[in-house]
């Protein structure tokens, strides 16, 4: 807009408003024919609006009646112009989409690189510039929102089911402590692999989770049934981290074997299954490892403590 539109009360929506009006046209109403809604248009003939030159000689009416050329009232240039203007939530939208060549890069790294690169430029020269990722990443973030609410309940029913039979609220922090820990062996299984952590892969540490949970209840159990017989608390543990290492690794190894066709599968149907499987399948054997180290050190502290209590003076 020029100075000279101010002074005239024009504004910028009003003038474009109609230019479009004169030369895209303005719905003048609507009929009725049979069972078809027709809209009928008024703008300017053809042979007034088929060249840029009657554009830059269209003549804008101002609040007062009057009317002036638009060549004074404000500046026009050649530029391009989006087809469509997308809003959400007020703000305008522009989606940018594109595939992933599943054997050269995956979605997560190519989002990472581009997080880390072209969008941190861009927001960087634009500070009102937001964006938000959608697609197969999108998908991934609201499976895992929900697979994070089911891990919790099975948590706590799993914690219920243990503390039953074992007849304690502790030891089944024992049994469930090696957990957290079966992160460490996703990770490195990852690592090993080189494989990109996605939804998938957070499938396989539930699974994971489950399968750490039996090894441990196996072990712990053990303990307890030693101490049972009348062994002394650190007789009972050597006894049982012995007794068990066999059943355990044997449980851990025929499970990472039954993952591993998987793992070495290279079609790029399974390529979406290869995550889960260095989770479950080479997490496994990392996991069981820490914890043939854990439970029977975190068994020794809970005997200690359990002895100290009951050997305490009454108060």
């Amino acid at each position: 807009m020029r100075p000279e539109a101010r002074t005239l009360g024009l504004t910028l929506a009003e003038m474009a408003h109609q230019v479009r009006s004169a030369f895209f046209g303005v719905e003048a109403l609507r009929l009725q024919r049979n069972r078809e809604e027709i809209r009928v248009y008024a703008r300017l003939p053809a042979e007034e609006s088929d060249a840029l030159t009657d554009v830059e000689g269209y003549l804008i009416r101002t609040r007062a009646g009057g009317e002036v050329p638009i060549s004074l009232v404000a500046a026009m240039h050649m530029g391009r112009s989006t087809p469509a203007i997308r809003r959400q939530d007020g703000q305008r939208v522009v989606t940018v989409t594109a595939d992933v060549h599943e054997e050269a890069i995956s979605a997560g790294e190519a989002n990472a690189i581009l997080e880390d690169t072209i969008l941190a430029e861009l927001t960087a020269a634009n500070h009102e510039l937001t964006y938000t990722f959608g697609g197969e990443q999108q998908q991934q973030l609201e499976s895992l929102d929900t697979l994070y609410r089911g891990f919790v309940l099975a948590m706590l029913a799993i914690f219920a089911l243990l503390a039953m039979p074992l007849g304690s609220y502790g030891k089944p922090f024992l049994v469930m402590a090696i957990i957290p820990f079966g992160l460490i062996g996703v990770v490195l299984g990852h690592l090993v692999l080189g494989v990109a952590i996605s939804a998938a892969s957070f499938l396989g540490f539930f699974g994971l989770a489950g399968v750490c949970v039996n090894d441990s209840l196996v072990m712990i159990d053990f303990i307890d049934q030693r101490r049972r017989e009348g062994a002394d608390p650190k007789t009972a543990i050597i006894e049982g981290a012995k007794g068990r290492f066999r059943p355990i690794f044997l449980t851990s190894f025929t499970t990472f074997l039954g993952f591993t066709p998987l793992i070495l599968e290279r079609a790029i149907q399974a390529q979406f299954l290869v995550p889960f499987a260095a989770s479950l399948g080479v997490g496994i054997m990392i996991t069981t490892a820490i914890l043939m180290l854990l439970i029977p050190a975190l068994m020794a502290i809970y005997l200690r403590v359990n002895a100290s209590r009951s050997t305490a003076p009454a108060g």
